[in-house]
């Protein structure tokens, strides 16, 4: 199902490159599907326990987002998207 909170395949490129690498190389789910899931908990302010079951399970995403939390990751997403959206209007503006 389709979210107004989903990021675009291109929107997720660019924040990808942001977020850690799995220690493991298996990718059991999806990390654009469980950003979304994020996404969706964060503007309608759900229980995680409420996210609709077409997101991975409520369990999953919450312990991911935790571990971001904890380790930093959302603080070094948002300074680097914040950057690139000064660059963006600085070349707007000349």
């Amino acid at each position: 199902m389709t979210y107004t909170t989903n990021l675009s395949a291109s929107q997720f490129e660019i924040l990808d490159q942001y977020l850690p690498k799995s220690k493991t190389k298996k990718h059991v789910v999806s990390r654009h599907a469980i950003v979304n899931a994020i996404m969706y908990q964060l503007k309608n302010g759900c229980q995680w326990r409420d996210l609709p079951r077409d997101f991975p399970k409520w369990q999953t995403v919450y312990s991911q987002f935790r571990r971001w939390q904890n380790n930093g990751t959302w603080e070094r997403v948002l300074v680097a998207l914040e950057k690139i959206e000064r660059e963006r209007l600085k070349k707007r503006i000349s």
